[in-house]
């Protein structure tokens, strides 16, 4: 089938790479207010925690392109998606502003090394007059994260006050209680229930530029 050629699994891995690294990067500021009055953080900290991110990202773009071009894109494309993932659990288990702090700068480079070597992986494999479509997919795939991010925040933060108030039993206090207990089978559980919600919606999302655009075509 023509949708599963190699063009469109890079389109489809790399949007969804966007999509889970803006989402994550959104997902922060609902989170600020816990971490200022669990961990005592100021406002310059919080400031901080949440830019550091940002410029360890923009330190990090130029060397790794340039490494991304003498070593190929899949070594930095795949060690960037590790390293973010490693750096978004310890951020998660950080117990001090310092390891929060170097969790964040790590996601940053982790991000700079997916994002450089994602969009190189698209020019190689894209036409040149296909370019501008297959970008405008991907940043709509990353803007879909960052739109969806503080929602999905504000939903597991929410989640967890109605049930505690009405004793309903969901997955939002299951999943703090799971973190506090440091019950790693059960957080496992949950990842993997929210990664296969999150691959479903990129799924569908995919899907519906076939309908949106006419260009495009499934067969």
């Amino acid at each position: 089938m023509a949708w599963l050629s190699a063009k469109r699994s890079v389109l489809v891995v790399v949007g969804l790479a966007f999509f889970t690294d803006a989402l994550a990067y959104a997902m922060l500021p609902p989170f600020l207010p816990e971490y200022a009055r669990t961990l005592g953080l100021s406002q310059t900290r919080l400031g901080l925690l949440y830019g550091v991110y940002a410029g360890a990202l923009l330190l990090a773009t130029l060397p790794l392109g340039r490494w991304t071009d003498r070593q190929g894109r899949r070594g930095p494309f795949l060690g960037g998606l590790a390293g973010f993932a490693l750096a978004t659990v310890l951020f998660a288990y950080g117990g001090s502003f310092g390891v929060l702090l170097l969790a964040r700068a790590l996601q940053g480079i982790a991000a700079a090394a997916t994002w450089v070597a994602g969009l190189a992986m698209l020019t190689d494999h894209c036409p040149a007059g296909q370019r501008g479509l297959t970008m405008s997919a991907v940043f709509a795939c990353s803007n879909l994260g960052l739109l969806l991010g503080p929602a999905f925040a504000g939903i597991i933060t929410g989640t967890v006050v109605v049930e505690s108030i009405f004793g309903i039993p969901g997955m939002g206090r299951l999943s703090i209680q799971a973190a506090i207990n440091r019950d790693y089978t059960l957080i496992l559980g949950d990842v993997i229930v929210f990664s296969v919600i999150l691959v479903a919606m990129n799924f569908l999302v995919d899907l519906g530029y076939g309908f949106l655009d006419p260009r495009i075509s499934y067969k």
